[in-house]
């Protein structure tokens, strides 16, 4: 998207992209991690896993600080602040996809001392749909690929995605069903 120049708005154009790009794969990564293990817990009647969960939000909140630092700063340096709070349908989206990336943040920053799996998973949820808008407006929104020409992924397009997803699911699931992966473990009796 680099390449993109001027067809790219300037809420999303940076020479940071790449990095931005980086980051929010870090990001989600630890946030599918804290929303699949909040789900598996409650589906397969699992522990309390909020304590591992709480060290993954610790790592997932620096990262999300480290990249809404350079992703604000970057936009206020160029002076396309005034763009974002212009009540433009670009505007708006810069805005809710930081909106959502910020009040995950907050409740995994200052909320810590309060982390209940409730917390943990509505966080993590925040920073899915937030790192997904942003790429979701690089790629789409934010992206005019000239005079009389228009782009939104047709339905078969969507299809597509929504079975891919639909078969990791499903992949998932048979996984978790038929092989070991969530079997209890005894602690290992010490001979000595």
């Amino acid at each position: 998207m680099l390449m993109a120049g001027v067809k790219l708005d300037p809420l999303w154009h940076s020479s940071t992209l790449p990095l931005l790009f980086l980051l929010t794969a870090i990001i989600m990564g630890f946030a599918i991690v804290v929303f699949e293990a909040t789900i598996a817990s409650r589906v397969y009647s699992l522990g309390d896993e909020t304590s591992m969960l709480a060290k993954v939000s610790r790592i997932m909140s620096w990262v999300l600080g480290f990249y809404l630092v350079i992703r604000l700063q970057n936009v206020f340096m160029r002076g396309e602040m005034g763009h974002a709070f212009s009540g433009s349908f670009l505007g708006n989206m810069f805005l809710l996809e930081n909106f959502l990336l910020i009040t995950g943040f907050v409740i995994l920053t200052f909320l810590r001392n309060n982390l209940t799996p409730r917390l943990l998973f509505i966080a993590a949820l925040l920073i899915l749909i937030g790192g997904s808008l942003f790429r979701f407006n690089t790629y789409i929104i934010g992206y005019d690929p000239g005079t009389g020409w228009n782009y939104f992924p047709s339905v078969g397009e969507q299809m597509i995605t929504y079975g891919l997803i639909a078969i990791e699911i499903a992949a998932y699931t048979l996984f978790v069903k038929y092989f070991p992966v969530f079997s209890a473990h005894e602690p290992a009796v010490s001979t000595k």
